[in-house]
């Protein structure tokens, strides 16, 4: 692994999460416009679900953060004699 794949893996993470947050907001917007209803709620039934999407962004990040401690970790390693 490199410095590329941990940027990579968090990049998506972060995509993801806005993605959601946009997803969400939009939804929101579109159903008190078009709609005339104000709804909010949290919809756990889809792979499109907002939840979904925060966890899944959520652990790209931390897999980036591990990676990147790892490649830390094994730098230090080779360093010491």
């Amino acid at each position: 692994y490199d410095n590329l794949v941990t940027k990579s893996l968090g990049l998506t993470g972060n995509c993801i999460i806005i993605y959601a947050i946009f997803n969400a907001s939009l939804n929101f917007i579109i159903g008190m416009i078009y709609r005339g209803q104000l709804t909010i709620g949290l919809d756990f039934d889809s792979f499109n679900s907002f939840m979904f999407m925060i966890i899944l962004g959520l652990v790209f990040i931390l897999m980036s953060k591990v990676i990147k401690r790892g490649i830390e970790l094994k730098l230090e390693n080779d360093l010491t004699i």
